[in-house]
């Protein structure tokens, strides 16, 4: 185990995403989650924000680790977090993209979201 995780803390992280849907669980395998392909429109996609914290339990050599998700419709942001977000896609490399699972709508993504801050 990683000594930083039993030892420092509590850490917290940020760590955001695009989602197709809203759904909190992204367990593919989950009864509720969507088949098919994803939505092809940007503006049907959500911004996906997770607070990761680890908690260190020294005596038991142990840690907690929780993530608490917030998501946003994109068509619920502002015209400056649009832009920002435009420009984070934009600057992404292929496999970056595909990390992220919005290869097939980055580009997409970016034009709409210009389009909606100019």
């Amino acid at each position: 185990m990683n000594e930083a995780l039993l030892t420092k803390g509590p850490l917290r992280q940020h760590i955001w995403g695009l989602d197709p849907d809203c759904r909190l669980d992204r367990d593919p395998s989950a009864a509720d989650a969507v088949r098919g392909p994803d939505p092809a429109d940007p503006a049907a996609w959500w911004l996906r924000v997770e607070r990761q914290t680890s908690v260190p339990l020294p005596a038991l050599e142990r840690a907690l680790f929780t993530i608490r998700p917030y998501l946003v419709p994109l068509t619920a942001l502002s015209a400056n977090r649009c832009a920002v977000l435009a420009d984070a896609v934009d600057s992404m490399g292929a496999e970056a993209r595909r990390y992220k699972g919005i290869t097939s709508i980055a580009d997409d993504l970016v034009r709409w979201r210009r389009s909606r801050v100019s």
